[in-house]
Formats: C-alpha cells, sequence, structure tokens
C-alpha cells in the first residue's frame, strides 16, 4: 500500500520543508547575483541567469507533469486489485524505504527540480564566483572614489601656488572608472597630477575589484618607469606603494588600497645649476605627503 502513517507523514513534511528551505536559499543567491549583475550591466551574468532560470523552470515543469502522470498512472493499476481477494499479510516489518512509495506523485519531481537547479546554480557560480562581488561578506572595498580636486586642493595650494585645477570624472580608465585632476602653474613651471582608479569586479569569468586595482597599480608602475629611473618601496602607505622618479625631473608616487590604485605625480621647476639630489629629496617628500593626503578619504565599505 501507498498510504503514509502519521510517523511517514511527519518524516514527509520536514524533508519537504528542508527541500522548500534548500531552494529557497539557492534562489536568493541568483537573485543577489542579478542584482549586481544589472547594476554592473555585465550581460553575460544577466544572460546566464535568464538561461539558468528558464532551464529550471523548464526542467521542473517538466519533471512535475512527469510524476503526476506517473502518480495516476499508479492508481490506475491498483485499482482492480482492490477487487481482487487479499493475500496473506506480510509479518516482516515495514520497509525502510516505505516512506518514499507514497512521494512519486509530490516529493519526487520536487527533489529532481531540486537536483536540476543545483546543477545549473553551480554551473552560474563557478562562471561568476559571486565570493569576488563587492557585497560578498566579508570584502572591504571602495564602492566610489573622492573627487581629486577635492582631495588634492591643500597640496596644490603648497606645491602649485598660482594654478587653477583642471579635474575629470572619467566612465573608464584602465581596470576601472576613474577621477583625475591636473594643476598646471605656469609661472613657476611645476605641475601636479593626482589620479585614482577605482578597480571593478569584473562579474562572470573575470576578477574581483582588488585583483583589478593590483593590475591597475602594476600598470602605472610600468608607465612611471623609463630608462634613467630610481624606484623605491614605501613601507607604511596603502596596502603597497612605490616611488619613482626621473633625477631633476618628475617623481612618481604610486598607491594602492583595497580596489583603489592612486597615482601621484609632480614635476618641480626645473633645476637649472641646482643640487639634482637635493632637488629629489626635496620633490619626493614633498609628493609622498601629497598621496597620503589624497589617500585620506578613500573609504571602505
Amino acid at each position: 500500500m501507498d498510504d503514509l502513517s502519521p510517523k511517514d507523514g511527519k518524516t514527509h513534511e520536514r524533508l519537504v520543508s528542508r527541500l522548500k528551505l534548500l531552494t529557497s536559499a539557492v534562489l536568493v543567491l541568483l537573485l543577489l547575483m542579478a542584482r549586481s549583475w544589472f547594476e554592473g550591466q555585465n550581460m553575460i551574468g544577466s544572460a546566464m541567469l535568464f538561461l539558468a532560470v528558464a532551464v529550471w523552470v523548464g526542467a521542473s515543469a517538466i519533471l512535475h507533469l512527469a510524476g503526476r502522470e506517473g502518480n495516476s498512472k499508479a492508481h490506475g493499476a491498483a485499482a482492480p486489485a482492490i477487487q481482487a481477494p487479499v493475500r496473506a499479510q506480510r509479518t516482516t516489518g515495514p520497509s525502510p524505504t516505505r516512506p518514499f512509495q507514497g512521494w512519486r506523485g509530490t516529493f519526487r519531481p520536487g527533489l529532481n527540480s531540486l537536483v536540476v537547479l543545483t546543477v545549473v546554480a553551480t554551473i552560474v557560480l563557478v562562471a561568476d564566483r559571486p565570493w569576488n562581488a563587492p557585497w560578498w561578506p566579508g570584502r572591504h572595498e571602495a564602492s566610489q572614489l573622492p573627487q581629486a580636486c577635492t582631495a588634492g586642493a591643500t597640496a596644490a595650494a603648497h606645491l602649485t601656488p598660482n594654478a587653477a585645477a583642471d579635474g575629470s570624472e572619467r566612465l573608464s580608465a584602465g581596470y576601472g572608472s576613474g577621477s583625475r585632476c591636473v594643476w598646471r602653474d605656469r609661472e613657476i613651471g611645476t605641475t601636479l597630477v593626482i589620479d585614482y582608479v577605482l578597480g571593478k569586479w569584473d562579474g562572470t569569468f573575470g576578477s574581483d575589484a582588488t585583483t583589478s586595482a593590483r593590475k591597475q597599480q602594476a600598470l602605472n608602475i610600468r608607465a612611471a618607469n623609463g630608462p634613467r629611473s630610481h624606484s623605491g618601496t614605501i613601507t607604511d602607505l596603502g596596502d603597497e606603494a612605490r616611488s619613482v622618479y626621473q633625477p631633476g625631473g618628475t617623481v612618481h608616487v604610486l598607491v594602492r588600497r583595497a580596489n583603489v590604485a592612486l597615482s601621484v605625480s609632480y614635476s618641480p621647476t626645473p633645476s637649472l645649476g641646482q643640487n639634482t639630489d637635493q632637488v629629489d629629496a626635496v620633490s619626493l617628500a614633498a609628493t609622498e605627503q601629497a598621496a597620503r593626503e589624497a589617500l585620506t578619504p578613500v573609504r571602505l565599505d
């Protein structure tokens, strides 16, 4: 017989409840990923999510209908047997698989549906790696940049006192979005440039935001280096920082904090007849101080 005893019915209800809870958890994770995809205009991720949900809904409907059809056939086949002579009762205890015998029309289609959802969700998770997303618990990354012209105003007043700020907010810059400001003091010949890049999460098949900032930092270092460049590591600034300078020329201080890459460049007054080492020491200290001031307003969520 396929009827459930009260004990079997309670077991059935508990398993179905857990099945619903697990399915809901997987769907919530997919919805969080969808929100991040749509906000980041990740068309590949959005298409994958749409396909995943379509496959799950379609497979669930097919399995549910197949389960109902199989259940109907089983009841139809059992009807004539009701009128047949009752055979000898079994003396052995209940079969350990008996709880599953009454669920063919309800539990098994749901279980199969969960299996399909789990497979689809696993493929999406492996491709998208949501643990790299900014909203994932435990990740501390910046969601926005300071305005470069505001952050560098104090340094500019000291290094380029006669210059007006020339700023731009860029939609894309290297490995993320950027904010840049330039001060050119034509009277004394100095120039200050502050350039932020906010590393972005690439989403599907891509890097996390901090990895993008590391790539931008490496790109900044390569761009600053020249045939006669001197470089060094700054140990107490951000997560990583380097100084690169040309003797008697432009000084670069390149800093990364989490997913923000900061480049501060200062070109001093041309050193005619001056001691190059002294000019470099003063310029390096001034540029490092400007970098510290520019890094202060960077906030991690």
